[in-house]
């Protein structure tokens, strides 16, 4: 019970790990991409980032899923 516990509290730590990362690294991504110095440049980065964001933070999502359905097929 304790291991499955501690599956559980590192599954969580990293779901929300990669979360900050895909949003911090992405906006930093997307604004050495834009180089907004606009208004129409700053929509231009803020589209960017979000979608950068959603299909980064949808991959790590997927990767998250296959570890912890990884882990519980070991912890059986």
């Amino acid at each position: 019970m304790n291991n499955k516990r501690t599956h559980d509290q590192l599954l969580s730590a990293l779901a929300i790990a990669s979360w900050l990362l895909a949003y911090l690294l992405t906006g930093r991504l997307a604004w050495h991409w834009i180089s907004p110095e606009s208004f129409g440049a700053v929509v231009a980065y803020i589209t960017a980032w979000l979608i950068l964001g959603y299909v980064v933070q949808t991959v790590l999502f997927l990767s998250v899923s296959l570890i912890a359905r990884g882990l519980g097929s070991s912890t059986k």
